[in-house]
C-alpha cells in the first residue's frame, strides 16, 4: 500500500487539490450567478442529466429515458440497496472513484509511452480541463473515462480478456464504448503472431454491453436504437430521425453566431459559442498531435469521440464529451515550448473557474 501512495503520489495530491477547488467554487457559486431553477437535483452536483440517472436508478427507465444507457444508474441502485446513504452521494461517489482511477491509469500509460514529466502533464490537464468538473458530478463521466483507461491499458498488456469486460461496461454506459473494439482489434493484429485464441473473446465481449441494450430496447419499444431517436425530446435541435453530416453542423452554428448575436439569450448564446470553440478546439489538439507524431491510434479514437456526437445535427454538450477522449490530455502534455503549455492550463483554469459555478446554480454548460 505504501508502495502504492508514493508511485502515484502526484496523482493523489493533484486528485485531492482538485476536489478542494470544487468545494470552493461551490461555496463561491451563490455569490456569483442567480439561481436558475427548473433542472435542479437533490444537490448541485446532480443537476440536469443528474436528476435523469437518479431517476433511473430509483425506478428504472420512463419516457424519453431511453437516450442514457444503463450501467452507470444500475450500479447507483445496486450499491444503494447495500448502503443506507442518499443515492446522489452514491453517484457522486463513483463518479470521483471512478475519476481517481482512470487517472492512475492515464498516469501509468503515458509514464510507460513518454515519461514522467509528460504523465505528470496529463494528469494535471485532465484536472483542469474547462468541464473537468462533471467528473464530480452524477454523470457518466468519471466511469466512462475510468472504463476507457482500463480497456487501453489492459489491451497494452496483452489482457484481452479483462480489456474485452471493461469496454463491454463502457459500451453499456455511453454509445461511444462501442469503439473501444478497436483498440482490442488493433492490439491482436499486432500480436498476430503470438495471440492466444482465447483473447478473440474480447472481441464477442466488447460490443456486448451496447448491444444488450439495443435489445432491451427493442423488446420494450420495438426500436433497439431509441436512444438516439428520442434525442430530439431534448432540444438543442438535435435530430432523432436521420444522420447530420459535420459541415451541416458547422453551417448550422455559424448561422447562429453571426444572424443571431446575444439571442434568444445571452447565456443561450454564450454557450453556443462555447461548445462551437470547444469542437474547434478538440480538432486543433488532434491536429496538433499528428503534428507531435502521436499515435494513430489514440488520434483516431479522439476523431470518434468528437466526429460522433455531432451526427445529432449539434455540438450541444462537447465540452463535456471531450473529456472521455483522454489522448487530448496527453497531446497538451507534449505541447512545446512551456510557454504556450502554461498559458493553456491557466486559460483551462479560468474556464473552469466561470463553468462550475454556472453549472451548480442550475445554468446549462455541457
Amino acid at each position: 500500500m505504501k508502495k502504492l501512495v508514493r508511485e502515484y503520489r502526484f496523482v493523489w495530491l493533484s486528485f485531492v487539490i482538485w476536489i478542494a477547488s470544487l468545494g470552493i467554487l461551490q461555496i463561491l457559486a451563490p455569490f456569483l450567478y442567480p439561481l436558475r431553477t427548473g433542472y435542479l437535483g437533490p444537490v448541485p452536483w446532480a443537476n440536469f442529466d443528474g436528476i435523469h440517472y437518479l431517476t433511473l436508478a430509483k425506478s428504472g427507465y420512463f419516457q424519453y429515458g431511453e437516450a442514457f444507457f444503463p450501467f452507470y444508474p444500475i450500479l447507483i441502485a445496486n450499491i444503494h440497496r447495500i448502503l443506507p446513504i442518499p443515492d446522489y452521494s452514491i453517484g457522486m461517489g463513483i463518479s470521483l472513484g471512478s475519476t481517481l482511477i482512470g487517472l492512475v491509469f492515464l498516469y501509468r500509460l503515458v509514464l510507460e509511452e513518454f515519461g514522467k514529466k509528460v504523465a505528470r502533464w496529463s494528469v494535471v490537464f485532465a484536472l483542469s480541463f474547462p468541464t473537468s468538473f462533471f467528473f464530480a458530478a452524477v454523470y457518466t463521466e468519471g466511469l466512462f473515462f475510468a472504463l476507457v483507461l482500463l480497456t487501453v491499458y489492459f489491451v497494452k498488456k496483452d489482457n484481452y480478456i479483462l480489456a474485452g469486460t471493461t469496454a463491454m461496461l463502457a459500451g453499456a454506459t455511453r454509445f461511444v464504448g462501442i469503439f473501444l473494439i478497436f483498440f482490442i482489434i488493433y492490439g491482436l493484429l499486432k500480436k498476430r503472431q503470438k495471440t492466444r485464441i482465447w483473447w478473440y473473446a474480447s472481441l464477442v465481449l466488447a460490443p456486448l454491453g451496447c448491444i444488450c441494450f439495443m435489445y432491451y430496447l427493442y423488446v420494450r419499444n420495438g426500436d433497439p436504437l431509441a436512444f438516439f431517436h428520442v434525442q430530439p425530446a431534448f432540444g438543442a435541435n438535435r435530430s432523432g430521425g436521420e444522420i447530420i453530416l459535420f459541415p451541416q453542423v458547422l453551417w448550422r452554428y455559424a448561422k447562429i453566431i453571426w444572424s443571431a448575436f446575444l439571442q434568444p439569450t445571452l447565456a443561450s448564446y454564450a454557450i453556443s459559442l462555447l461548445e462551437l470553440l470547444m469542437t474547434f478546439a478538440s480538432l486543433l489538439i488532434v491536429w496538433i498531435g499528428i503534428r507531435y507524431r502521436v499515435h494513430w491510434k489514440y488520434l483516431f479514437y479522439s476523431l470518434v469521440l468528437i466526429v460522433i456526437p455531432t451526427l445529432s445535427g449539434t455540438f450541444s454538450s462537447m465540452p463535456r464529451y471531450m473529456l472521455s477522449a483522454f489522448p487530448l490530455f496527453i497531446i497538451l502534455a507534449l505541447i512545446r515550448p512551456k510557454t504556450i503549455q502554461w498559458v493553456v492550463l491557466i486559460a483551462c483554469c479560468i474556464f473552469q473557474i466561470f463553468l462550475a459555478p454556472l453549472f451548480l446554480r442550475g445554468w446549462f454548460v455541457a
